[in-house]
């Protein structure tokens, strides 16, 4: 176990904790009348994935500020405040985690866009190695996580609400389609975390 090993372990938890509710809701739906509506288990499913994926990159770059503030290894792209630098060693890494933590706090690193932003700290060309990894093109795996990335933020922002009709009909969700954006976040999010562990 290493220091990114608790912020991967979370993530997969969570992914299967998603997973489960889809299991529950494929239940539900096999052996209950249709009067019972389960779409909205799978909905929170796809904001939990996506949660866990945030999550992970999240910790994933305050991990390796700090060991790379350990190991006096550069990082490119990160500001800190001036008398951050100047304290004693002891008081400067939790300053730089309180720090780390309070800037990210705010954003969101889904999006492939921001998710490189806040990788390239660490890798020269994020995408070009996760690519390497999955074994896809980089436009598709970027195109498929925008994409779940956008019907999470419909699911949160706008209730996943048909506006066709007069907003009475939510948009269809099947559980396969939520499985498989299960699995595409996985698999980006494990190519993350090897990547900063070798970086």
């Amino acid at each position: 176990m290493d220091e990114y090993f608790p912020a991967e372990n979370a993530f997969l938890v969570s992914l299967e904790r998603a997973r489960s509710l889809c299991a529950l809701q494929h239940y539900l739906l096999e052996n209950n009348t249709a009067v019972l509506e389960t779409t909205d288990m799978l909905r929170a499913s796809v904001v939990l994935s996506v949660s866990a994926f945030d999550y992970l990159i999240h910790e994933l770059f305050r991990i390796e500020v700090l060991v790379r503030l350990r190991n006096k290894k550069e990082i490119e792209y990160l500001q800190i405040p001036f008398n951050i630098g100047v304290l004693e060693k002891s008081k400067r890494e939790e300053l730089i985690d309180r720090f780390v933590r309070e800037r990210n706090s705010h954003r969101t690193f889904v999006d492939p866009q921001k998710f490189s932003e806040a990788l390239r700290c660490f890798v020269q060309s994020p995408w070009n190695n996760i690519v390497a990894q999955i074994g896809v093109q980089e436009e598709n795996i970027k195109q498929r996580l925008r994409m779940i990335y956008r019907w999470r933020n419909r699911i949160a922002h706008e209730a996943d609400i048909n506006p066709v009709l007069a907003g009475i009909e939510l948009w269809p969700i099947v559980n396969e389609d939520v499985i498989e954006a299960i699995a595409d976040l996985e698999k980006i999010g494990l190519a993350a975390v090897s990547m900063i562990r070798e970086a």
